[in-house]
């Protein structure tokens, strides 16, 4: 399903967004509108509904697309505007778009979970060598507390429509179990290049 690129998603008629700063990340609450947020989450169930994401390895009950791996199949214009947007809000308009991940749409069903991990360049892979991976993750649908986003042990108080961002190569980061009424947690990831002394503050 192609999501729409009509205006009515970009009339922003919410509260206005509102930035928290931490040692180890940022968060920008309600960084997309209610109409964007429901626009993503449409597309992003469609794309699971139709079996299109794919199972992720790394954990159970997780499904996941690389945008950028398949534009013609997942890319549309709300997506190409939201990068835009997190690539400003995240200082990232002037860096190279990560290549490993780059846009990634994540689906998490009830018992599937994110294990520890970092993100880090591999230079004998052919990965940039002395570089970070900076990432931001907007949630379409928390689905629960249990599905919070955890930096270092600390589970990162986020909601719907919130962004999150921070250096996913240097922080340890994963989820607990989800858990609740069978709701999936919903993220829509975005990943950019930088160099080893980029500090994360906002745009």
């Amino acid at each position: 399903q192609r999501c729409s690129s009509r205006s009515a998603w970009r009339r922003r008629r919410d509260p206005p967004p509102r930035v928290e700063i931490q040692p180890h990340y940022f968060i920008i609450r309600r960084f997309v509108s209610s109409s964007e947020r429901a626009a993503l989450l449409a597309q992003i169930l469609a794309h699971h509904s139709s079996g299109v994401l794919r199972p992720n390895p790394c954990g159970p009950a997780r499904y996941f697309a690389k945008v950028d791996g398949e534009p013609d199949r997942f890319d549309c214009a709300l997506l190409r505007a939201l990068a835009r947007r997190a690539a400003h809000a995240c200082r990232a308009e002037a860096v190279v778009t990560d290549r490993v991940l780059g846009r990634v749409l994540s689906l998490i069903e009830t018992g599937g979970f994110i294990h520890a991990h970092t993100d880090a360049y591999h230079p004998q892979h052919g990965q940039p060598a002395g570089c970070h991976h900076l990432r931001c993750n907007i949630v379409a649908q928390l689905s629960g507390p249990s599905a919070r986003p955890v930096i270092e042990g600390e589970a990162l108080d986020v909601a719907d429509g919130d962004l999150w961002c921070f250096l996913a190569s240097k922080w340890r980061h994963e989820t607990r179990p989800l858990v609740g009424d069978g709701a999936p947690r919903v993220v829509c990831g975005f990943g950019w290049t930088v160099g080893g002394d980029f500090e994360v503050t906002p745009g």
